[in-house]
Formats: structure tokens, C-alpha cells, sequence
């Protein structure tokens, strides 16, 4: 592929790959439609590409292998003109949780072709439109001076350069083992003292930042809490038809099954372009959605958001099963919208909840059949469904931390983050149950932040 600008070109994107292999047949539709195509594998030929041309469209692999990815959205924040649009290769969970990371408004998913990517940019160009429209003041771009742009160049190259103190290398984790065997110490001490150098290292490299690279200041690694996307009207209503379409009525003269307390529900994991949550499913009684139905949903749902260029992820329900609330005064408070029916004699309700992210993280662990999940993804003082292992490298074993069912209190994990222990283990045939934990965990929070936002009844006088 040619890293050439066509003359007359209405649009320029360039493509960050995590192999150069990929997305040429994408790459070769958008040729054909006169737009001017880069591509880079590495992120700082990225930069270099950026600097060098116009580019109004980053498209970026969210599963690229450098990890510094994620940061490319606020790298490039100096640029308020450019779009960035992200993509995964392969729909999977781990890609889906790596491009629900990077903070940016729209997304490609897979399978990500030419003309997926040219409907979604001139979805982008018609909302800016209408943005305009609305809004008249004209937004100009303060950095056209070459030296401002050579000094950002400049900062974020370095900043990709520089190493991640943080991360240990397997030399030094091979010599933290070696250290902790001739002391006597266990490996997790060592690790804790190693953690609390790379702390004092972190620290001064971040003054370092501050001085060196003052355009990075504001990079922070932490998730910012912003307002969640709300989904179109557009999916709200194919919803809403979605469940009149797939109820039959009932010729029992049986009074109807009212939705009181649900706690036995089916959740769909919804990734769209510019909006992710759960859509949950439940029955008037608590019953069980019967087969037909969630069939008939199912199918509907993948068909719909497949239309609409988004996912229906793992194309997969889950049954779940979450705290005892009355369904409905909680999802008219929490979800975003709720369509109730009925069928056969039961109300049924679908709820749509966004959140931040559908899916855990998992990676492979040392060993091929275990699975790497994050600390912070675990939840504290309640039961865990799945075996909970930490890994020692020094024995090169992983000891049972919290059996399946058991409570994961919050001062165990207090002190696993004291000793410098980031990452939990599980085994890779348990990784559909990490991710219904997942899904249960981030409903029943939702669950008690309601109730704790009830008024309090008072309390009784004694007489």
C-alpha cells in the first residue's frame, strides 16, 4: 500500500494494523472511492505518517499488541479536528473488552469491510453537519504553527519510547524469584517490595512527564467517568417491535402474571457503534422465559443490530441471576428505556441498561489452560462463581485464593494491591461464567444504587 496523498482526495484515514496483512480489501474499496489511504503497523510510524500528512480519519486496532494504543485518543487530543474511529480483527471477548478501553465515539466491528467504514464516516460527517448547524461558532485549530506541532511530535514519540516502569520484565521477575528462594522470603514479598520501587520510579518519572512533555500532562491511565452514550431512537423502537412482534396472546381467562420481583433474567451483552449495554429480559411471576420466546428475541435482536452495522455479542443469552427488586420501579429509574408485552398469560418486559463495558478482560496465563483477569475486575463481599487462583512465579504454581461461592472480601484484595499483586487467575473453561459474573455484578450495583437512593421509612416511635 502506498503512503501517498491522492491529489483531489475528498478524505484521508489512516489505518494503524496490528498485522500488514489485514484490512487490505478495506483498504482497496476506499482507494477505489478516490479516498487517500496510510497505514502504519508500529504506533510511532503512526505519529511519523500523522505529522507528515493531512489526515482526517485515525483508524485504530484496538487490539493491537503495543499496549500504549489506549492512549492514542487523548495523545491527539492537541487535534480536535481529527476523528478517530476504532476497530478489533476478531470478535471475541478479550477484543471486545480491549475496544471498550480506548475512549473513543464510534467503532467498526467485525467483519470490518470498505464500505462498513465509508457508511459510518458519512454518518460522522452528517451529525458534524447538523452540529454545526445548531452551533455557529466556528471552531479553529490553534496548532498550525509547525513548531507547536513539532513539539507535540515530538512529546509523543517520546512518551511512546519511553519504557512502562510499571511493567516488570521476566529478567527481573526471574531475579525476584531467585531472591526470594536464597532469602527465605515468599515470592509475594519480594514482589511487594519490587512494587513499592516501581512506585518511587512511577513518581518520578511522572514529575518527569510534567517537565519533558507538557502536552501529556493529562493522561491519566484511570477511566473518567463520563456520561454513558445513550443508544438511537432508531434501536429503541426496532426494540420495542422486536418484543410485539415475537409475544402470542393467551386464551386462558387467567388473570395476567404481573412483573413484581424478577430475579431470574435473560441478558443479552449489546455492542453498537457508538453505544454498548445489557438488555434484560424478564417474566411477570419470575418465571423462566420460555425457549420460543428468547428464540424469537434472539434471532430478531442479531438481525436488527446487525443492520445497523453493530454486534449482538457472542450472539449468545445468558441466563443471569440478579438481587430481588421489583423489576419494573428499577429499570423505569436505571435503564434507559423499558417495553413491556404479554405473553401467554405473563407480562414480559425487555430493559435496556448501558454500561461502560459489556466484558472482563481475560488473557492467557503462564499456563495455557488458566485465564489473567484483572484485580480491579473482581468485586468485593460478594460470592464469586468461579475458582479464584493467584499465581506464583517462584514455584511456578497457582494456589485456590477464593473457592467458587465464596466471598471475595474487600481486605483481600486490599492487601493482594499492598503486595504488588495486580492480576488474578481462573481457568479458561470457566470463561463464559467470568463474563455472566460480569453481567450480574454491574446489574446488582445499578440494583443497589436504587435502593439506596429510596427514601428511608421511619423508624417507629416505641410507645
Amino acid at each position: 500500500m502506498s503512503n501517498e496523498i491522492k491529489k483531489g482526495s475528498p478524505k484521508t484515514i489512516l489505518i494503524l494494523k496490528s498485522n500488514p496483512l489485514s484490512l487490505q480489501s478495506a483498504e482497496q474499496f476506499l482507494l477505489s472511492r478516490d479516498w487517500s489511504v496510510l497505514s502504519a503497523t508500529r504506533l510511532i510510524d503512526s505519529v511519523q505518517i500523522f505529522f507528515e500528512n493531512k489526515v482526517d480519519y485515525f483508524f485504530l486496532c484496538a487490539n493491537h499488541p503495543e499496549k500504549k494504543v489506549k492512549q492514542f485518543p487523548q495523545l491527539f487530543k492537541p487535534f480536535p479536528e481529527l476523528q478517530f474511529i476504532s476497530y478489533i480483527d476478531l470478535a471475541n471477548a478479550s477484543n471486545m473488552a480491549l475496544l471498550q478501553e480506548i475512549a473513543v465515539p464510534y467503532q467498526v466491528l467485525p467483519p470490518v469491510s470498505g464500505p462498513a467504514i465509508e457508511r459510518l464516516v458519512l454518518r460522522i460527517e452528517k451529525e458534524a453537519k447538523q452540529a454545526t448547524a445548531s452551533n455557529k461558532k466556528n471552531t479553529v485549530n490553534p496548532l498550525q504553527n509547525p513548531e507547536e506541532r513539532k513539539k507535540i511530535q515530538d512529546s509523543i514519540i517520546q512518551f511512546l519510547e519511553a519504557p512502562d516502569e510499571t511493567t516488570p520484565t521476566s529478567e527481573t521477575e526471574t531475579a525476584l524469584a531467585s531472591t526470594a528462594k536464597k532469602n527465605g522470603f515468599s515470592n509475594v514479598e519480594i514482589l511487594a517490595e519490587h512494587e513499592s520501587r516501581v512506585k518511587k520510579q512511577h513518581l518520578s518519572s511522572s514529575t518527569k512527564k510534567e517537565k519533558d512533555y507538557p502536552y501529556l500532562t493529562n493522561i491519566d491511565s484511570s477511566e473518567k467517568q463520563e456520561p454513558l452514550p445513550k443508544s438511537s431512537p432508531d434501536f429503541k423502537n426496532k426494540i420495542e417491535n422486536i418484543l410485539d412482534s415475537s409475544v402470542k396472546p393467551s386464551s386462558s381467562s387467567l388473570p395476567i402474571e404481573k412483573i413484581e420481583i424478577a430475579q431470574d433474567c435473560i441478558c443479552f451483552k449489546v455492542d453498537a457503534t457508538t453505544f454498548r449495554g445489557f438488555l434484560v429480559a424478564a417474566m411477570g411471576k419470575n418465571r423462566k422465559i420460555d425457549t420460543e420466546l428468547l428464540l424469537a428475541i434472539q434471532n430478531k435482536l442479531v438481525e436488527v443490530l446487525q443492520q445497523e452495522g453493530a454486534l449482538l455479542n457472542n450472539n449468545k443469552p445468558m441466563e443471569i441471576h440478579i438481587r430481588s427488586v421489583n423489576f419494573e420501579s428499577w429499570a423505569l429509574e436505571k435503564a434507559e428505556f423499558l417495553k413491556k408485552s404479554i405473553h401467554d398469560g405473563s407480562e414480559v418486559v425487555l430493559a435496556f441498561f448501558p454500561v461502560r463495558k459489556t466484558n472482563i478482560l481475560v488473557k492467557e496465563s503462564e499456563e495455557q489452560e488458566m485465564l489473567n483477569i484483572d484485580l480491579n475486575d473482581l468485586a468485593t463481599d460478594t460470592p464469586v462463581t468461579f475458582d479464584i487462583y493467584v499465581y506464583l512465579p517462584a514455584n511456578n504454581k497457582y494456589i485456590l485464593y477464593t473457592p467458587k461461592n465464596g466471598l471475595f472480601l474487600s481486605a483481600q484484595k486490599d492487601r493482594l494491591k499492598v503486595k504488588g499483586i495486580t492480576q488474578m487467575h481462573a481457568k479458561k473453561e470457566v470463561e463464559e461464567e467470568i463474563q455472566k459474573y460480569h453481567a450480574e455484578n454491574t446489574l446488582n450495583n445499578s440494583i443497589s444504587d436504587y435502593q439506596n437512593s429510596l427514601p428511608k421509612a421511619p423508624n417507629k416511635k416505641a410507645e
